[in-house]
Order: structure tokens, then C-alpha cells, then sequence
């Protein structure tokens, strides 16, 4: 095997057939810039080592890229593409690499731009002939990896909760914002009102000239207090959108719950919740400056908090405004904060803090199991929206 390897490198063979022993006990080829994995292999540890022989790097190429394909068969027309698919996505969860549509390295098979959806024959055809035209473009794959280097800040693999756009309840985020519109206009209303009357009163007598100064003096002051109130939501809304910035609030009540029942013991002071939206309707959501214990903890409750609702001990009941449109929604209390009804209650008045109003279910009892029951069938959290993903991403 050393000869063949020798006469590969130097480019008298150029293309390589060899078994999974092969490529995961440790053969060293640097020339190798294109593996195709034909196996189904699903384990980690295994399908690491054998894309570690096209990934490392040759003395002498500085620019090498190299291309790692995975065969997959789909049934078309089918919601479910079938098992080969399913383990590809499983597989792609332990591995980083840049994403097709921002400068971002993650985990995940999102990071493919591929429609998981039921596909026709037609569209597979046409994303093997995307994919197939991204490899050539070799110089493009070394400038993606170069920018997605350049926007990552700390140099580090943190940990995400990667939701669709409908995991993630909005609704209070446009109210929050409609409401600092409407108080923001009523001072300036009152204000303008204010200097109106008096203008058209100038022979009024020194009480109603003090009556209108006062005024004006409380709807300006009125105007300044209501600022940072509207400056904040029209902020939130502009700079994150009523996804990210409902994500956001949604995450700051399950952090601060978590601090006050001391499942999180790091200073809250030095963490930051880092929450972005993609440009595939995904929002990002990750915590920063905890221990790798606590960020572990909290991603995992926050998947369970916006995932499919399975068997919780207690859940959330969010109830709509106004009455006459009244919409009920569901969510699982996660696990580390349902174990007892203290640290449930300690969630929901964090919830009802930042998030909105809700009421806490327990589902052991009788009455609670219907409500279970209704909880699967609202959400539609199982069949009619994506499920909420762990990643990880450099940043």
C-alpha cells in the first residue's frame, strides 16, 4: 500500500477505490482533495476519520481545498426522504463546515441550502448540478471559508438552538411595539395640543396662562419618559425583526429562571445572549460567558422550550389578545425547571415578565393529561413545523 500511495501522491494514479478499514486507520495521502463516502457508516468517531483524509493539509499547497461527497438515495414525492437522508442529516450534525448563504461555520445539513421537503425528479437533478458546479468553483470555497474566518469575533465553537420562524411565538413583539407607537404619539399629541391652545387663547388671565404652561411642561416631560420605552421597541423590531427579538425575550426568561433556581451560577452580569436571524427563516439563538456546563444545560432546555411537545411534567399556556380573538398556544416546561412545582413557578413569573401572559399546567393529573393532549394537537408541533436543532457554530 505504501507504493500505490507514493505513485497517488505524485500523480500517477488519480483516483483511489478502498474500504472503510482503509480510510479509518490512519492512511496518509495529502494530495487527496475529493472523497467520496459511499457507506453508510452513521458513527461519529469512524465518519470523522475517514473525512480526515481528504482534509488535511499538503506541504506545498497552501490553496488546497478538497470536496467530501455523500451518496444519498431519496424517494421522490415523499414527505419522509427515507433513511439514507436521515442518517446524513445525523451525521452532519457532528461536523462544521461553512454555509452556502452567510459567512457563518456551523454544524448542521442546513448549512447545504437543501430543500428536505418532497422533491420530483427534476429538482434532484438540479441540485446534483448545483452541487456539482460549487465544487469546480474551488476559489469561491477558499473565499467563503476566509470570510466566515473574518466575521467570527472570539475564535471558539459555541453551542446553538437553531428554530424555524414558527417555533417561535412573535405576536407580543408586535404589541410591545404598537404600544410604544401609540404612547410615544399621545405625548406628542398632548404636546401639540398644548401649544395650539394657548396660541389660540393669548388673552386668557395669568390662571389659564399658568394652566397651559403646566400642561405643556407635563406632556413635554411626558414626551422625553416615553422615549427610551419607544426607542427600545422600535429598535428591537427594526434591528432584529419580531422573530429574533421574540426569541431573544423568550431566552432572557429561561436564562433568568435558570440563575434564580441556581441551575445557571455564573454571574449574570458577564452573560450575553447572542440571537441572529438567517436568511433561510431560522433564528439563532446561543449564551456566552457561562461554563460549558451551564451552556449545555441551557441549550438543551431551551430546544425542549420551542421543540415538539412530547410528555412534560407542566406546560405553558400562552392565551392570546384581544378576548375576541383569543389564541391559545403550548409549550413544554423544560425538564430541569418542571422536576418541581416550585421551579416551574418560578419560570412562568419570568415568562409572564418578559414574554407575556401564561398559565402553568401540571399534566400528572386527570384534567392535565386532556390538556396534554390538546397541547400535541395546538402546537402542531410534530407534523406542521420543523423541529428546533442543537448546532454549533464558530463565532
Amino acid at each position: 500500500m505504501t507504493l500505490v500511495t507514493r505513485l497517488f501522491n505524485q500523480g500517477g494514479i488519480t483516483v483511489l477505490v478502498g474500504t472503510k478499514s482503509l480510510l479509518g486507520e490512519g492512511w496518509d495521502a495529502p494530495a487527496v482533495n475529493s472523497l467520496v463516502l459511499a457507506s453508510f457508516v452513521g458513527s461519529y468517531m469512524l465518519s470523522n476519520q475517514m473525512r480526515g483524509r481528504a482534509i488535511r493539509t499538503q506541504r506545498g499547497n497552501p490553496d488546497k481545498t478538497a470536496n467530501i461527497w455523500h451518496p444519498v438515495c431519496i424517494e421522490t414525492h415523499m414527505p419522509d426522504p427515507g433513511q439514507d437522508m436521515a442518517m446524513l442529516a445525523r451525521r452532519f450534525k457532528a461536523f462544521v463546515g461553512v454555509s452556502v448563504d452567510e459567512p457563518v461555520i456551523t454544524s448542521g445539513i442546513e448549512r447545504l441550502g437543501l430543500e428536505l421537503g418532497p422533491l420530483s425528479r427534476e429538482q434532484l437533478r438540479q441540485i446534483n448540478e448545483q452541487m456539482a458546479t460549487r465544487a469546480l468553483d474551488r476559489a469561491v470555497l477558499r473565499r467563503r471559508w476566509h470570510e466566515a474566518f473574518a466575521v467570527a469575533e472570539q475564535g471558539r465553537l459555541a453551542e446553538e438552538v437553531l428554530a424555524p420562524d414558527a417555533a417561535v411565538p412573535r405576536d407580543f413583539m408586535l404589541r410591545n411595539t404598537i404600544k410604544a407607537v401609540f404612547v410615544q404619539g399621545a405625548a406628542v399629541a398632548a404636546t401639540v395640543w398644548t401649544h395650539l391652545m394657548q396660541a389660540a387663547a393669548p388673552d386668557r388671565g395669568p390662571g389659564g396662562r399658568y394652566t397651559f404652561l403646566i400642561l405643556g411642561v407635563v406632556a413635554v416631560v411626558s414626551v422625553f419618559a416615553a422615549l427610551p420605552f419607544f426607542i427600545k421597541a422600535l429598535y428591537l423590531w427594526v434591528r432584529f425583526g419580531p422573530v429574533a427579538g421574540s426569541m431573544r425575550q423568550i431566552a432572557r426568561a429561561l436564562l433568568t429562571a435558570m440563575v434564580r433556581t441556581g441551575l445557571v451560577k455564573s454571574d449574570p452580569r458577564g452573560m450575553h445572549l447572542h440571537v441572529s436571524h438567517t436568511k433561510r427563516g431560522h433564528v439563532r439563538c446561543s449564551l456566552e460567558g457561562a461554563a460549558r456546563y451551564e451552556t449545555s444545560l441551557f441549550t438543551d432546555a431551551l430546544t425542549e422550550l420551542l421543540g415538539p411537545i412530547e410528555n412534560p411534567r407542566y406546560i405553558l399556556r400562552r392565551v392570546g389578545r384581544p378576548a375576541f380573538l383569543r389564541r391559545r398556544d403550548y409549550h413544554a416546561v423544560p425538564s430541569v425547571l418542571g422536576r418541581k412545582k416550585e421551579l416551574a413557578e418560578v419560570f412562568l413569573a419570568m415568562w409572564k415578565r418578559y414574554v407575556g401572559p401564561a398559565d402553568l399546567i401540571y399534566t400528572r393529573g386527570e384534567d392535565g393529561r386532556a390538556q396534554l393532549l390538546s397541547a400535541r394537537a395546538a402546537a402542531m408541533s410534530i407534523s406542521m413545523r420543523k423541529r428546533c436543532d442543537r448546532v454549533k457554530t464558530w463565532v
